[in-house]
This record gives C-alpha cells, structure tokens and sequence, in this order.
C-alpha cells in the first residue's frame, strides 16, 4: 500500500388557542399556518460528534391541551456538533399548524456522543456515550402563537450536553450525558421576506429538473446517518437557480435560504463524482487520524495521489488575507470538518476530500489588528481533539496546536465583540499554514465555559 493514505474519518429534523384549563377555543379565521421547524445547538467542543434523533414534538396549550397538536411527527436525525451554532431546518418540509396560542411542549429523542483522545500507549481511544433517551418538557420563554394563515419559523435550540458529574473524555467511558435542554422560540420574521438557514447541506440529488431537485440522505459506510439528514421517502423539494440541473446520483453541497416560496438553494457544489444513489461512501466529519501506510480491519477508504482535495465553494479567498488558504494531503490535520466521497470502487478511494466550515470554542489569549483584519490569538479546550489528537505520532506536526490564530474581517458576522480572555465560538474555515493553525471566520457568536 506504498503511496496510499489513508484518511480517517468520523463519519457520520383555525382550530385552537389556549383557554381556560386547557380547553381549545375555536378561532374565527381557522386556516392552518405553515412553519418551518429550524434546530440549532449551543455546545462546548468536548465531543467530535453529537447524533441524535427527533422523533416526536408535541405543542400544548395552557395547562397542556387534552389532545396534543404533533409539531413534527417524522423521525429527524441530525449531529448536534455540527450544528452548533449553525441554524438549520429540522423537517423534510413545512409543517401545518392549526393556528392558536401553544404554551407547552413535549420532545421524544435518542441520542449519543463521541469524544477521542490519545492514550498512554499512543494510539487513539474512543469514548461512545449514550444520552438518557426518553419525553421531556421543552422550554418555552415565550407562548408560541400561530395566527391563521401565516408562514412562521420556529426554532428548536439544544444546550447542556455534557459528561454527567463533569468527568472528562478519558474517563466516560461508562457514564452517562446530562440531560440536553431544549428550548422552543418563534423567530422575527426576516427583512425583504428571505432568511439565511443553513450553509453546507450535505445530501445526494435523488431527482432533477430545470428548476428544481430533489436531495435525500447520504448514508456513511458505517451506516451511521450524516448531518442534516432527511428521509429519502419525504425528500425536499428544493428551487434553485434558474437553468441549474443537478444530475442523479450527485452528492452535493449546499446553502439554503427560507423564503415565500420555500425553502431555496442558493449555492450548489457537487463533490466528487457520480456513484449509485444510495450507495456511495461519504462521510462528513473532523478528520480523527492519517496514515501513510496501514491496512486497517474496517473498510474505510483512503487518498492516493488521484484524490482532489479542494475548499468548499462557500470559501471566497480575499485577496488581503495575509496567509495563503492552503488544503491538501500534506496540510491536513486531524479536528479539520471535511466531506469525503467514494463511488464505491475496488480498492475504495476517496475521489475527493472537501474541507468545510466548523466551529470552534475558545478563550481570546489577545487581540491585534493585521492590515484589514482582527486577529484573535485563542486557546483551545484541554480536551479539544485538534490539540488533543495532533500529539500523535504521524500528524503534521504543529508549532502550536492548542492556539488558533482567528482572522476576522468586517463581512464576519458578530452576535458579540470578545476581548482578551473571553470564551466565544468561532466559525470559519481552519487551516494548517505551515505548522500554525489559522481559521478564516465568517461568525463569531457567544462561548460556551469550558
């Protein structure tokens, strides 16, 4: 297998209004509203990956409604990690809603989590923990009212994941998650009728015409469900560009917008070649480890030098940026996010590896200005696996892989303006230029304690 790496990856939604005692009260105007389910999460980076499975939402009224009005109804599976942060819809489309007021709610889901570490030895551990699993009150900060007719966005945020007692990765291996909190809103309504959902949908085109494809789930060849996933039996119906036709078969990358008219694509990149839909190799994940040379037991595709390793088509290089935005075989690092696709050949090989956006938790060590941009020099968490997993022994070594040095421009969006030793979450694009790590941020939003 001399000349072959192998990549390592962790692969991987009028009828009432509240009344007295609960009672539904018939509205004058009773035409269903369609909403659009959202999830975001806000986590820490103590896991590389957070699966879990919505399986039910049921919205009450004051005093939980006799009959429950079923918010999603449809299994959605998502990875919570990849999500933090991110905002993205959680239903395979919207969802009529008899309008009223809601002031209580109901969550069914499963779950687990991954974290990795290096052991004594030097080799990798892995810690698969499981959440509780089981129905439990949402929190809402706000009554939810549907008025008649209309087209509201609501959002399920997750939180509070962590190792129950606070024990570390190296020692979870038989304990339990804390209990997630999750928390239903309503969203304000966007200026100019569009809102920025979600960047970077993975998913493969099942169906294609002139103005519109549909996208169903890719499956990892470990069978575990990608992140954003959506049930190949309701699939989206997705507007995008004029004169765009996506091919059958394709696995592509996408942003998505909310708008009048639905759910809209608004950039689209296929990655990688044409396989069987349905049975391609893709994987979408933080890179754990390379190898330059190792037959491993389980059948996990490798690099070779016909692999194009590329930056996803949502990165747009600014010409002012003061380091060259480099990704390759020889740059990749073990915590980068990318997306790996296989048509399934024999040997399997990956026909590309597509770096992708990721967030970061960290603590701002300084602030400097370079030319056009805020450099924020930031440390990672003790338990961070960029840091944690580039002490093994065939990583690209790395001068410093606990510090990021964060690039922010005036196009960064920024829900907050961190100064030296406050946590934020950092999203952008994470290089290796030459032994510094480097992200190139496109949003910077609130940090989550370590």
């Amino acid at each position: 297998m001399t000349g072959r790496r192998r990549l390592f990856l962790l692969a991987g939604l009028g009828l009432i209004s509240a009344g007295c005692g609960g009672q539904a009260t018939l509205l004058a105007n009773n035409a269903p509203a369609n909403a659009t389910l959202l999830v975001t999460s806000t986590l820490n980076d103590q896991f590389a990956m957070v699966p879990m499975q919505i399986s039910a939402i049921t919205l009450g009224g004051d005093s939980g409604a006799s009959a429950g009005t079923p918010l999603l109804t449809f299994p959605a599976q998502f990875d919570a990690q990849t999500l933090n942060g991110e905002l993205a819809p959680l239903a395979s489309a919207a969802v009529s809603l008899p309008p009223g007021t809601y002031t209580t709610a109901s969550i069914s889901y499963t779950g687990s989590a991954v974290c990795y570490g290096v052991s004594d030895l030097g080799g990798i551990y892995g810690a698969f923990l499981s959440l509780p699993g089981q129905t439990v009150s949402a929190s809402l900060p706000q009554p939810i009212t549907i008025a008649a007719g209309s087209s509201p966005a609501i959002q399920l945020a997750i939180s509070g994941i962590a190792p129950a007692g606070g024990a570390s990765c190296s020692s979870v291996q038989q304990s339990m998650l804390s209990e997630p909190v999750f928390t239903l809103t309503t969203l304000p309504s966007p200026a100019g009728g569009t809102r920025v959902l979600a960047h970077n949908q993975i998913a493969e085109v099942i169906g294609s015409g002139s103005q519109s494809f549909e996208l169903a789930p890719s499956t990892g060849i470990n069978g575990l469900p990608l992140p954003y996933s959506f049930d190949a039996g309701a699939p989206w119906l997705l507007t995008s560009t004029p004169g765009t036709t996506e091919t059958v078969g394709a696995v592509v990358d996408v942003d998505l917008t909310q708008s009048a008219a639905g759910l809209q694509a608004t950039r689209m990149m296929q990655l990688g070649g044409l396989g069987t839909p349905g049975y391609n190799a893709v994987l979408v994940g933080p890179v754990v480890n390379t190898y330059s040379k190792l037959a491993l037991p389980n059948l996990v595709p490798g690099t070779d030098s016909s692999t194009n390793f590329q930056i996803s088509a949502g990165f747009v290089p600014p010409s002012s940026l003061s380091f060259g935005p480099v990704f390759s075989a020889s740059s990749i690092v073990p915590g980068q996010r990318v997306v790996a696709f296989s048509d399934g050949g024999q040997p399997p090989t990956f026909a590309s590896v597509t770096l992708e956006p990721q967030v970061i938790d960290a603590q701002v060590n300084s602030v400097q200005t370079a030319g056009n941009y805020t450099v924020y020099t930031v440390q990672l968490a003790p338990y961070d696996m960029i840091s944690t997993l580039a002490t093994l022994p065939n990583a690209n070594p790395e001068s410093d892989p606990t510090t990021v040095q964060v690039y922010v421009s005036s196009s960064t969006a920024t829900s907050v303006q961190p100064s030296s030793g406050d946590l934020a979450r950092f999203d952008g694009y994470l290089f290796d230029d030459g032994g510094v790590l480097r992200m190139f941020c496109t949003q910077i939003s609130s940090g989550v304690p370590f």
